[in-house]
């Protein structure tokens, strides 16, 4: 695995806001685990989250500490709250949305690893692709192919929009 076992402290990790409303604190990424897995916690603003979509080449998990959400897996809705484990597989289609009225946190995991890299490239060119959402035929052609470059990079799918 080419990695060392760490014990990250609450006040550490690599913080990262990537849509207006989410802060990542990323706590170990796939380049520090050698490619196995990223771990990080997530606080989200009332009604922020994220579009329908695909990862094709991770699972993706939640732990929900405080919060009420909405999960779109497939084709079932649920809601979650804090205690609650979500579990989505690669090639599933999800959404999901911190519905409770208050800020929320979650735990999020992606295995293998490699997808913070997405959120840190995409992350530039989210003002643009948020303010067209949901129709991207207004998003400058240039932008939108480095957007898209980056999605299939790393194997995400755009599909449908956040839940409301």
């Amino acid at each position: 695995m080419g990695s060392r076992g760490r014990v990250v402290p609450p006040s550490e990790g690599s913080r990262q806001t990537f849509m207006p409303g989410e802060l990542f604190t990323w706590k170990i990424s796939g380049a520090e685990t050698g490619g196995v897995i990223d771990f990080g916690e997530l606080l989200l603003a009332p009604d922020v989250g994220a579009p329908e979509h695909i990862h094709h080449e991770h699972d993706e998990a939640y732990y929900i500490l405080d919060g009420t959400y909405r999960f779109k897996i497939a084709d079932d809705v649920s809601e979650a709250a804090a205690g609650a484990f979500v579990f989505i597989p690669r090639g599933t289609p999800h959404a999901w949305a911190n519905i409770g009225g208050q800020p929320g946190r979650v735990t999020v995991m992606f295995t293998p690893g490699g997808m913070t890299g997405y959120f840190k490239e995409l992350e530039p060119l989210l003002p643009e692709l948020m303010a067209a959402m949901p129709d991207l035929s207004k998003v400058d052609p240039d932008v939108l192919a480095k957007a898209e470059n980056i999605m299939r990079r790393y194997g995400y799918e755009l599909v449908g929009p956040p839940l409301t």
